[in-house]
């Protein structure tokens, strides 16, 4: 209001003086402040909406020496870098790296982090306090893909400043090359090719004990037959007086560095292999002295087991070896003696190949080794899987110490897998004795902090890799007198009964459940009746009438399966599918098998997890059944063959259960080549339904024939269908002319699960059409038709009242290939033969996948990927980048019926409601297109979806700048008229096209948040027409309700019910006054 008072005064203002320029400007100002604006209060951010900030997998962390620092900074392999606070694991902050970037090196020294990353190319200096980034480098050349691994490792380390710009500075190795670089600016002040011969430069040492600053680099040979110190000048880079490459060392064998790891007391640690056992060397980094001895004089055994050393190094003074044959370890410290360094037996551990061992200082400088693994704990009385818990033992190496043992009963090894790494940094307490603080890193990407024997927090760096998301209605009772579930054979008389004895029950404890909640000061929680688990006694599990309340599903690479409450963003349960059956798997798809439930089977919702044994035996497709509620795992089985495609069928039983078809096809053999294993399966696939029950194989027998399915290759699509006949055996001769394979037939022992009695069905994949891509044309986005979507329109309304029909049809797959082109005459470029052109070239294809025909295509020359696509009903929607326009460009298809029909009016249209486009009669559409500029790239496409279908869908953008725009569909209507809009036009409510979309700050979805590596879209429609609810993953996870046509069905958050109730008691009120004087009126005029 004051805005628009202003606006009129300005305007009265100019109009008085006269001004022309001014009355204008008043104008202008008054409209805009007139317009209507869409906006997100800031007490409504998070209302709606949450977003998980994740980590990912913990790969190198530091502990602030400072003790009243309680933090911790972690690099993780989602590119992260973060300082967390030690005490509860909150973030301080948190920077995340561009290019997919992770850390290689971290070094802290002061306030100042250090990273190297890109392959040891990229420095970077961030400010500890604030996480600002001060200034990044590049140092080296770049390296072709393998060379670091054959020129050397990357490190980073604190020099005293050298520069005199009162910073200290950083030496750097890189690919064999030692740089110095200026701490205030990150200038590089001099450059040294440091490393001579083949050997791998892997370590720097920083020597600030010297008279002059230096820095010493270490490494060996890949052979082992030689060993390198070269000691480098702070000042200059030149080289001091230092051992310089080592071949031989006196009572070692030839190949005496086979592993090593530099302490920083001064002596460089060498490691050979041979068959008497392995043989120890310390080398002084000074002087090159070498001291060696065979391994079983330090552990006092005789072992011709082969040693090796900790992958985290040694520590400032001490070593460790490990004998995993023999499953044991040994800690020795160093001492000097002399010009000789001697190695000292300090204690003898239990090792495995679960066991860690790292070692670390308290804020004394004494120097502590933690060693740490997870133990299953069974109980053979106890129902379910084992639980376990965390050992970790802290081990002093000063002479006649003892370890201290610590047990960790918090740690669920179910849930967590096993120790994969350890940061220990343990303290001194008030008796002397040390504490015990670690980050322990586990093979399910959990981070826990563990605080003496405690676990202090969880952190799940398995959110920040998902797969796939999906979502789950939380089950709402249904009343005992609901007339849905009421049996048809019910008397109504005892119907109504019931239903009143049921009432009336409920209004007597209506009083009793107040006062609980009364007492309790809020909702009085209580186990439903589905939760076997105790989630509900944790968690908000009551579901709600408008389905509002969901679980978002979060599968992710490390195995991992999360259940996330939408109302909180709370983490209701998780399962860590890889420690229940196999610790090698790669998990692929997340299927909700059974999204709903009858009161009979209440609660009993289950979802399918597909994926495979990457471990011994693999490529076999392995499963995991879980309910969605809890997170019990309920089933999980082993398959004898790799699944090359899975689908849901649009078919269910009785018990709510939808079915899922595997095709199935044998996996490939280690000495198989890639070509090899295509041939040899090609046309053997075999089709599995799931759940393997005689009443899914019934129903599939039944529809077989009305079944199709497509395999994309590096050459097409290939359509099959179902036959229950098997194909012929094959043979396979080899280049020399023997047999190299011949296929048997599959048994029905592949049916492990099915009861006595049953008849076993077995279904082949039998082609039905190919369609060949040209030479040089390869698939490089692919959108099917989704079977979820609701559609109740068959037809558009035009502005003259005509009707365009649309042309919806299930079976159509939109395909983008992509042509890559080059210069003339070249022959290293493939170039289409239908397309004999220079520049690149994108097509996109809409095929029907039942009898392979090309329905439509459409070109765009010099065009090139990214390529996101994504098909709503009659509509297809891509994006792509013009490379001569340099612009990503938006392109619409709207597809509709060439009927011959003249259909003038809304109800002709009734008749065309339930029938969609058939595959066998198929006729090809009118096509409607049009192409529109983007000021940002495109990731994802999603597209918003609602109960029924009637609401306006919106694409929803996962933008370049990893963000969610909810892009209306009027903007990318095709039929948006390019010349002055007609009076039909402005009926119809088309807006007059315009080539460029503008990003609306409020039709952002994500509004401030940032999605790092944005990677897809999850929608799923709630109970009500005008919501849905999305869930955007990439490293973060961000969840949002989404109205494309407001809330129109529902009262606002913000809706004011004390308003309503004192207007209708009012409005009552006044009624029965008013009633009352009208009748005493009426009565005294009845008396006159």
């Amino acid at each position: 209001g004051a805005a628009w008072l202003a606006g009129c005064a300005a305007l009265s203002e100019g109009v008085m003086a006269g001004s022309g320029m001014r009355a204008v400007l008043a104008t202008v100002v008054l409209l805009a402040v007139m317009l209507p604006v869409s906006s997100l209060c800031e007490d409504q951010v998070g209302v709606n909406d949450f977003i998980l900030k994740n980590l990912g997998a913990v790969t190198s962390s530091v502990f602030h020496p400072d003790t009243q620092k309680r933090r911790v900074l972690v690099a993780t392999d989602a590119g992260a870098l973060a300082s967390l606070e030690v005490k509860k694991g909150e973030q301080n902050w948190r920077q995340i790296l561009p290019g997919g970037e992770s850390v290689d090196v971290l070094r802290l020294l002061g306030n100042q982090v250090a990273t190297l990353s890109g392959g040891g190319r990229h420095l970077s200096l961030w400010d500890e306090r604030s996480g600002n980034l001060l200034w990044d480098k590049m140092v080296g050349e770049a390296l072709a893909e393998g060379e670091r691994q054959v020129r050397g490792a990357a490190d980073v380390v604190f020099l005293p400043d050298q520069n005199s710009d009162g910073v200290d500075d950083l030496a750097v190795l890189h690919n064999g090359a030692v740089s110095l670089v200026s701490g205030d600016s990150g200038e590089v002040l001099w450059t040294v090719d440091a490393a001579q011969g083949d050997v791998v430069l892997s370590t720097l040492v920083a020597n600030d004990g010297m008279s002059q600053s230096s820095v010493t680099v270490v490494g060996a040979s890949p052979s082992g037959t030689a060993a390198q110190i070269t000691t480098l000048a702070a000042l200059d880079g030149s080289e001091m007086k230092s051992p310089g490459k080592i071949s031989r060392v006196s009572g070692a064998p030839k190949e005496f560095c086979r592993d090593h790891t530099a302490l920083s007391a001064g002596v460089l640690v060498c490691l050979s292999m041979d068959k008497s056992g392995s043989t120890v060397s310390l080398l002084d980094i000074k002087s090159g002295t070498a001291n060696a001895f065979n391994s079983n004089e330090i552990s006092g055994t005789v072992s011709y087991q082969p040693a090796a050393l900790p992958v985290s190094g040694g520590g400032a003074s001490s070593f460790a070896l490990l004998w995993p044959g023999d499953g044991g370890a040994t800690v020795s410290e160093v001492k000097k003696e002399g010009e000789t360094w001697r190695a000292y037996l300090r204690h003898t551990l239990e090792y495995g190949p679960e066991h860690r061992l790292v070692a670390g200082q308290d804020k004394n400088g004494v120097e502590l080794w933690a060693h740490a693994y997870a133990k299953e704990i069974v109980d053979p009385t106890a129902y379910g899987e084992p639980e376990g818990l965390l050992k970790v033992s802290l081990i002093p190496v000063t002479e006649g110490s003892k370890k201290q043992d610590f047990t960790v009963p918090g740690y669920s090894r179910r849930l967590n897998g096993e120790v994969i790494d350890v940061s220990p940094n343990p303290y001194v307490r008030k008796d002397g004795t040390s504490g015990l603080r670690a980050l322990v890193m586990t093979s399910s990407s959990t981070n826990v902090m563990v605080q003496q024997e405690f676990v202090a927090w969880e952190n799940h760096g398995a959110l920040a890799q998902p797969v796939d998301a999906a979502f789950v209605d939380i089950p709402v009772l249904p009343p005992a007198h609901d007339e849905m579930f009421r049996q048809a054979s019910t008397n109504p008389v005892s119907a109504l009964v019931k239903r009143f004895t049921t009432d009336l029950a409920d209004l007597v404890q209506l009083p009793m459940q107040l006062s609980k909640q009364f007492q309790a000061k809020g909702p009085a929680r209580e186990r439903v009746q589905w939760d076997t688990e105790g989630v509900s006694l944790r968690h908000d599990m009551v579901g709600d009438r408008f389905g509002f309340k969901k679980l978002a599903l979060v599968l992710t690479e490390a195995g991992v399966l999360f259940g996330i409450h939408t109302a909180t963003g709370a983490i209701v349960w998780r399962r860590y599918l890889s420690d229940s059956m196999d610790r090698h798997i790669e998990v692929e798809r997340l299927f909700v098998t059974r999204p709903t439930s009858s009161p009979h089977y209440f609660g009993l919702l289950e979802v399918l997890v597909l994926g495979r044994n990457t471990g011994p035996g693999k490529g076999r497709a392995m499963l995991w059944w879980v309910n969605p509620l809890t997170g019990l795992q309920t089933g999980k089985q082993v398959l004898k063959q790799d699944c090359v495609h899975a689908a849901l069928l649009p078919m269910m039983l009785v018990d709510h259960t939808k079915l899922v078809m595997l095709v199935l096809a044998r996996p490939q053999r280690d000495s198989e080549t890639e070509e090899m294993y295509a041939e040899r399966k090609k046309g053997e696939y075999q089709i599995r339904v799931i759940p393997d029950l005689n009443e899914a194989h019934k129903m599939l027998d039944t529809r077989k024939k009305k079944i199709f399915f497509y395999l994309a290759n590096d050459h097409g699509l290939t359509g099959y269908t179902l036959s229950s006949v098997p194909p012929e055996p094959k043979i396979i001769f080899g280049e020399n002319g023997e047999l190299d394979y011949f296929r048997e037939e599959v048994g029905s022992d592949q049916y492990e699960n099915m009861q006595a009695g049953e008849e076993i069905r077995e279904y082949w994949a039998a082609e039905a059409w190919n369609i060949v891509l040209p030479e040089g044309e390869e698939i490089v986005a692919m959108a099917p038709h989704s079977a979820e979507e609701s559609v109740k329109a068959a037809g558009r309304v035009l502005g003259n009242r005509a009707v365009l029909l649309k042309y919806i049809n299930v079976n159509l797959l939109a395909i983008a290939t992509q042509t890559r082109g080059g210069a003339g005459g070249s022959d290293k470029v493939k170039v289409s033969p239908t397309m004999r052109a220079k520049e690149p070239v994108l097509r996109v294809y809409l095929i029907d996948t039942v009898v392979g025909g090309i329905v439509h295509n459409a070109m765009h020359k010099d065009a090139t990927g990214p390529v996101s696509i994504a098909q709503s009903e009659h509509v297809v929607l891509y994006s792509f980048w013009h490379n001569r326009k340099q612009h990503t460009e938006l392109a619409v298809m709207e597809l509709y019926q060439s009927t011959q029909q003249e259909i003038s009016g809304a109800a002709q249209v009734m008749m065309f409601n339930e029938s969609s486009q058939s595959s066998l009669h198929m006729e090809k559409p009118q096509v409607l297109g049009q192409a529109y500029i983007l000021p940002s790239g495109v990731k994802t496409i999603g597209v918003t979806n609602t109960m029924h279908g009637i609401t306006t869908r919106n694409f929803l953008l996962g933008l370049a700048t990893d963000q969610v725009f909810s892009l209306d569909k009027r903007m990318v209507d095709p039929r948006r008229p390019v010349t002055k809009p007609t009076a039909a036009d402005t009926e119809e409510g088309l807006v007059p096209y315009n080539p460029f979309i503008s990003l609306t700050p409020t039709s952002f979805l994500s509004y401030n948040h940032t999605i790092y590596n944005l990677k897809g879209i999850s929608v799923e429609p709630a109970r009500i027409e005008s919501t849905c609810h999305m869930l955007a993953y990439g490293i973060d996870i961000f969840y949002s309700k989404v109205t494309p046509s407001k809330a129109y069905d529902c009262l606002g958050d913000d809706f004011n019910y004390l308003s309503l109730v004192i207007s209708v008691v009012g409005l009552g009120i006044g009624t029965q006054v008013a009633s009352h004087f009208l009748q005493s009126r009426e009565l005294s005029q009845a008396w006159k």
